[in-house]
């Protein structure tokens, strides 16, 4: 049982939260690949710090298969986390915007996964060679893959990301 309090709001109430008109696109695209495949969307308020502060605009969570969401979005900060199932997402990292590419190679590991040797300890990760060095980040949406700074042109491959997670994960969904 999740101890978030999820909201019934409409698609509408939480872009009127989202203030730059790319990120308004951006949002709009993920909404429209996640509805358009009649997949999972909730929403819970974002509220600042320790929920003193009056909303702040919304998180989002969208679910391509069971409980561990594909994007996590937050409408304030305008962040996206996202995870990635499909690994030969992650064969293609040249075929991706700069920015998308980037923000998956950056990505810090997890900070409570490796132990004090730096090893990994078993829930899961990502490892992939690019352009000949091997890259370990965690599977988990703790430190994965967050993006921001999005600009029009990481639309199509962050949409490209999506779409191959759906592809990837379509055959053993449950209608």
């Amino acid at each position: 049982m999740s101890s978030y309090n999820w909201l019934n709001v409409t698609q509408k109430e939480i872009m009127d939260t989202i203030e730059s008109p790319i990120n308004k696109k951006i949002t709009a695209s993920l909404f429209n690949v996640f509805l358009s495949n009649g997949l999972r969307i909730k929403t819970r308020a974002e509220y600042m710090p320790n929920d003193l502060l009056p909303l702040h605009g919304y998180t989002v969570y969208f679910y391509v298969k069971g409980s561990k969401e594909t994007i996590i979005l937050n409408t304030f900060f305008f962040k996206i986390q996202l995870r990635i199932n499909n690994r030969s997402t992650l064969d293609k990292l040249d075929d991706y915007s700069e920015n998308i590419r980037n923000a998956i190679l950056t990505a810090a590991p997890c900070k409570a996964c490796p132990n004090r040797e730096g090893i990994f300890t078993g829930h899961g990760e990502y490892i992939f060679t690019y352009h000949g060095k091997e890259y370990r980040k965690c599977q988990t949406m703790c430190t994965n893959f967050k993006i921001q700074n999005l600009n029009e042109c990481d639309i199509d491959s962050l949409i490209d990301i999506i779409n191959h997670e759906i592809s990837f994960m379509k055959p053993n969904l449950i209608k």
